[in-house]
């Protein structure tokens, strides 16, 4: 089932992360929400309602997805676009906007960077949505002597592989707008990684079913996992927000480990909130890579994460955004 993210925070990591939105927003002209998902997701609120009530009853994966981003799902998708932001905006610092050729600037940040912020929280969102294809064969006898069952099954996987593909070509043009080749290199990249995390290990014995696939015990292997399916994605936005200021190789890189190392840690917090058999359950989606394993490995994964992510992050230049973000990651702990 899908847990409502207030009760994956502690109430010092949400008071922080809380603070990080607001911080993210500040820096955004336009007043109310940073995010575009919610306007792409209301714009065709008809059309999905209608193929949603169909699948009532059915017990799809899709619905519960459907639910955690109308619900729960904003607070992880603003947390990776907040963080492009401030890393954007910590990055700016050193550099003079005005002798950039990007239109119009929204505050201190430029206008590709904020489309970027929002491409970061629309792929992830297409990756979860795609995630909810249900991989198996009604073998079953009521199943097969019900043609409802079957013919729902492949409404709901249309919906998950449209619904997915739809915000995946919204991210793709406003990347295409972005005009920058490199920077849809490394967003490319990230989406290839996210890719790649959905396919099984060798020694994976899930036979196929993604669920499954996103359940370890070997901390080596999840951190693998962990990184294809949502490191990769904010670390390669963070490091194409320095690099649409030109921003010289070491910031770059240090935007990179920075935004790796948070999502790593992060990962591990709301994983282990989400309860470590959470995603065994077939009709659930896996929000995050599960890994289950002794205390004293969890915390020695959390703090070399912490402490990588922090050693980047002191490197960077120190303003309020930087700041706001080492706040927020020295409060991200395993207790609750």
């Amino acid at each position: 089932m899908c847990h409502r993210a207030d009760m994956w925070f502690s109430l010092l990591l949400r008071t922080n992360w809380k603070n990080l939105l607001s911080e993210a927003e500040k820096l955004i002209t336009h007043s109310g929400s940073y995010s575009s998902l919610q306007y792409l997701l209301n714009n065709d609120v008809a059309s999905v309602t209608l193929g949603v009530r169909k699948l009532l009853g059915s017990k799809h994966k899709l619905l519960k997805t459907l639910k955690y981003f109308l619900y729960d799902g904003h607070e992880v998708l603003r947390t990776l676009s907040a963080t492009v932001l401030l890393i954007s905006d910590t990055v700016n610092s050193t550099v003079d906007l005005a002798d950039l050729d990007d239109g119009h600037c929204k505050g201190p940040l430029l206008n590709s960077q904020c489309s970027l912020a929002e491409i970061c929280e629309i792929i992830y969102a297409a990756n979860f949505i795609h995630r909810s294809i249900v991989n198996r064969i009604i073998t079953t006898k009521q199943e097969q002597e019900h043609g409802d069952s079957r013919q729902l099954l492949a409404l709901g996987n249309r919906m998950a592989v449209l619904g997915g593909d739809y915000l995946l070509a919204n991210a793709s043009l406003a990347l295409a707008n972005i005009g920058n080749a490199k920077v849809i290199e490394y967003v490319s990249k990230a989406i290839l990684d996210m890719s790649l995390a959905e396919i099984p290990n060798d020694d994976d014995d899930a036979g196929g079913d993604i669920a499954e696939t996103f359940h370890f015990v070997d901390p080596q292997l999840w951190e693998q996992k962990a990184y294809l399916s949502i490191a990769s994605l904010l670390a390669h936005c963070c490091y194409s927000a320095a690099e649409l200021v030109d921003a010289d190789e070491n910031l770059k890189s240090l935007s990179f480990q920075f935004a790796k190392y948070t999502a790593l840690a992060l990962t591990l917090k709301l994983s282990i909130a989400n309860g470590p058999f959470q995603a065994v359950d077939s009709n659930s989606i896996p929000l995050f890579p599960t890994l289950v394993a002794s205390g004293a490995v969890m915390d020695d994964l959390m703090r070399r994460y912490k402490t990588t992510a922090l050693a980047a992050l002191n490197q960077l230049p120190q303003c309020h955004s930087s700041r706001s973000l080492g706040t927020f990651v020295s409060s991200v702990n395993l207790a609750v």
